[in-house]
């Protein structure tokens, strides 16, 4: 019985472990392209598409902070379900407007959730933006009813330089369930 219950345990488990060790190597990967990579847009573009793989997450953003420092710019954007890519290394212009860091007043923008996590350095988890409270998903909504599309969850989480300062941002949305 022992042995029964040891090779079931063994066959569950396999699975996730050739996947971890799958991750790992694509990890290893990533670190070597990004120090060997010239092409910021290559290293972009690898960025958002393995996070979207690790997290299974339908679509995804990658901003990047303005020059100026006071927006965030989209630099690359991917929708599986709509089958939209810009920026990156997909050829097509990014036509999304800009993400104001800052509201008219000056303060900090904490309507815009990426906004908000730019300025903040803090990592959002939202299960669905239709019920979410604490920020403005006007802009989601409207890009939702213009494409037939339905924005759900998301997973919002700045990106650090190597001196570990906010540089931009990384949206995941829509994440799918992997084991069905």
């Amino acid at each position: 019985h022992i042995d029964k219950l040891v090779a079931n345990i063994v066959e569950e488990l396999l699975p996730f472990l050739e996947e971890q060790a799958q991750n790992i190597q694509e990890l290893t990967t990533i670190g070597k392209a990004l120090s060997a990579e010239q092409n910021s847009a290559i290293v972009l573009e690898m960025i958002l598409s393995q996070a979207r793989r690790f997290t299974a997450a339908e679509a995804g953003t990658l901003y990047l902070k303005s020059k100026d420092e006071k927006s965030l710019v989209f630099h690359v954007v991917h929708n599986e379900k709509l089958n939209t890519r810009m920026g990156g290394t997909s050829g097509n212009p990014v036509t999304i407007p800009d993400v104001p860091l800052f509201a008219n007043n000056g303060m900090i923008n904490k309507e815009n959730v990426s906004a908000y996590v730019a300025n903040t350095g803090e990592v959002v988890n939202i299960p669905d933006v239709y019920e979410a409270d604490g920020f403005n998903f006007e802009g989601t909504k409207k890009f939702d009813a213009s494409l037939n599309y339905r924005s759900k969850s998301m997973l919002v989480m700045p990106m650090r330089d190597h001196e570990d300062e906010i540089t931009g941002v990384l949206q995941l949305i829509n994440a799918q369930n992997r084991f069905t």
